[in-house]
């Protein structure tokens, strides 16, 4: 959930239209995959889909980046801009991080099982 409200913070930060909507698409097209995977995630551990855990941590997920969205855009319109720039430093951050730690350790693991 952390994740998907960094997404929306640095989605909210941006004051030009123009940059808003291009990062907004794609952290809209991101969502897709990281949607199926929560989704594959509780089903291959048998949690139902409507039991209430479930439906908090689905509804939580979907809240998450309009929430982060909507606080972006009220920390944009004051004029700090050090915190603007510390949450789009925060939010690459994240992406670079999640590449590096998760993505590529997993590529790199499967590899060296493959030998």
């Amino acid at each position: 959930m952390g994740h998907s409200i960094i997404d929306g913070l640095s989605v909210g930060v941006f004051s030009e239209v123009q940059q808003m909507v291009i990062l907004a698409l794609s952290v809209l097209i991101h969502k897709i995959p990281v949607s199926y995977t929560l989704g594959m995630t509780f089903q291959s551990a048998g949690i139902k889909k409507t039991s209430c855990i479930a439906v908090a941590i689905f509804v939580s997920f979907i809240l998450a980046s309009p929430i982060g969205l909507v606080l972006g855009l009220m920390i944009s319109k004051s004029e700090m801009t050090l915190v603007l720039v510390i949450i789009q430093s925060i939010a690459a951050g994240t992406f670079v991080y999640l590449a590096c730690c998760d993505l590529i350790f997993r590529e790199f693991h499967s590899n060296n099982e493959d030998s």
